[in-house]
């Protein structure tokens, strides 16, 4: 595919990029082909978020068993449809994926995730895959280099809701960094190759108490341990409970491990259970 000459034939039937919707195209074959070959996804289903270009599309259209691809922008959802008409394991879908059942894809079986992520849905999209699709085994994503370095928490200040809830439940790997240059239009910052892939499940029952203690540690991220839980459950007796899994109250989120919130929560479920 040429893809000067697809944008080249977008742009006569009007297409510009939208920036209200993170449009960064990729425009680099090998990148697109590296992500295709790490992702491993040969006679697998695979879900595609945002096919833009089909720089992704075809290289996955040509392995997967059966390969659906979300496409919010009408002109674009039209293109993908008529360039992938040919491919009888190809679906295109016009929509919105933080709107989308995602248990409603692939008829219940298992499905991995390769995509170039809209910028403007990163982070929303991969709290979505957390709370809602446990069918999801794989995840091989390009996204913004920034969030990538939140996702991994290598550093302190780095650290975030992300990097605690998908470490408890996901291998994280950073694959490699990407160049502003090879999209366009040309972002303002670089982006990075991702990989989650999941390893272990969080209780149902115990999921929401997780997310609610993570989302207030960090939304209060400056304030002590203590101080930041209380902010939303104030109902709660915050010291007997970190006392009583072995943190210091006063502690701040970034100093907390990702077993340390486990931790939290299954102590906090215990107790609510008793009441």
């Amino acid at each position: 595919m040429n893809f000067k000459k697809v944008i080249f034939e977008l742009s006569r039937k009007g297409f510009v990029p939208k920036k209200h919707l993170g449009q960064n195209f990729l425009l680099d074959k090998n990148i697109a082909d590296f992500i295709v070959r790490v992702a491993d996804v040969e006679d697998k289903n695979v879900l595609e978020i945002g096919g833009g270009l089909g720089i992704l599309t075809l290289p996955l259209a040509n392995v997967a068993r059966n390969l659906v691809v979300i496409e919010k922008d009408r002109t674009l959802f039209e293109f993908l449809r008529e360039k992938f008409a040919p491919f009888s394991n190809v679906e295109i879908l016009l929509g919105d994926v933080m709107e989308v059942d995602l248990k409603s894809l692939f008829r219940g079986e298992e499905y991995s995730i390769v995509s170039n992520l809209p910028y403007s849905i990163t982070s929303p999209l991969l709290f979505k895959l957390w709370d809602e699709e446990p069918r999801v085994v794989r995840v091989v994503i390009m996204i913004q280099y920034d969030v990538a370095l939140r996702l991994l928490g290598k550093n302190k200040r780095d650290r975030s809701p992300l990097f605690v809830l998908y470490s408890l439940t996901h291998d994280v790997r950073f694959l490699k960094k990407v160049p502003s240059g090879v999209f366009w239009p040309r972002p303002k910052v670089d982006s990075a190759i991702v990989e989650l892939t999941f390893k272990e499940k969080v209780d149902d029952e115990l999921k929401p108490i997780l997310r609610k203690i993570v989302d207030s540690a960090y939304r209060y991220r400056r304030k002590m341990i203590e101080k930041a839980l209380s902010m939303d459950m104030d109902d709660i007796d915050w010291r007997s409970v970190l006392l009583a899994v072995n943190l210091d109250p006063t502690l701040r989120a970034e100093d907390l491990l990702p077993r340390d919130y486990l931790s939290i929560a299954l102590h906090l479920k215990i107790c609510l259970n008793r009441n």
